[in-house]
């Protein structure tokens, strides 16, 4: 949605053949926010959390080892 400036409902009738000519075209020329953190050498945060505890608390078990 970021990239696209699209709202959801536009991003869910994206088609897989679109989706992969989209990619396509943003290899040549990417979006302009994505160009300017590139610029910058920024990059996103890794998420931060505990995956254990994410999984119990969404199932009501402990996930497998």
């Amino acid at each position: 949605m970021i990239d696209t400036g699209w709202t959801w409902d536009q991003v869910g009738r994206l088609t897989v053949p679109r989706f992969k000519a989209l990619a396509r075209a943003w290899r040549t020329a990417p979006p302009l926010n994505r160009l300017l953190a590139a610029a910058l050498g920024w990059r996103a945060a890794a998420p931060q959390g505990d995956l254990a505890a994410f999984v119990q608390a969404m199932t009501g078990r402990a996930p497998p080892s």
